[in-house]
């Protein structure tokens, strides 16, 4: 009885199959991925001392960052611009300025369309209040926030 228990088995699992009955799978529910290429992105860039020039490094990270962004619209800007290693407050804001002009222009040599109104926006500036502080890498670090879409294609 075993035996015709254990035939049968093997039938019914081999019988499909052996008739060219095609195999059909479970059907699957549909999945939607969101178009993860032009979501909000940042970027952090360090200066060097004192000064508004890109370094090298900062450059290269500014180009491929912005063919990263190819086919995304630029819907804002926010910048938090370190110059805390400024010594006084006025050179501070002046040199905060410069950096932010150095990324602005780095951003626009590297071809991404910004707008005049960007250059234009407000930016934080922060500031160190000690000269320990004003030694610190991150009082030289400028925060770059971009708001992004898809490009509208047409």
């Amino acid at each position: 009885m075993k035996a015709v228990t254990a035939s049968l088995a093997a039938a019914a699992i081999a019988l499909p199959a052996l008739a060219g009955a095609p195999h059909k799978p479970e059907p699957r529910e549909r999945v939607e991925y969101a178009d993860l290429s032009c979501q909000a992105e940042t970027l952090n860039v360090y200066f060097p001392a004192s000064e508004s020039r890109l370094t090298p490094a900062a450059a290269e990270s500014l180009d491929v960052f912005a063919a990263r962004l190819r086919g995304c619209d630029i819907t804002g800007i926010d910048m938090q611009i370190g110059a805390g290693d400024a010594a006084r407050l006025d050179d501070g804001a002046a040199l905060a300025r410069a950096r932010r002009a150095a990324v602005f222009d780095a951003l626009a040599e590297a071809g991404l369309p910004l707008r005049p109104a960007m250059r234009g926006s407000e930016s934080e500036i922060t500031f160190a209040a000690s000269p320990e502080g004003r030694a610190l890498p991150r009082s030289r670090r400028t925060v770059i926030d971009f708001s992004l879409r898809p490009a509208a294609i047409g």
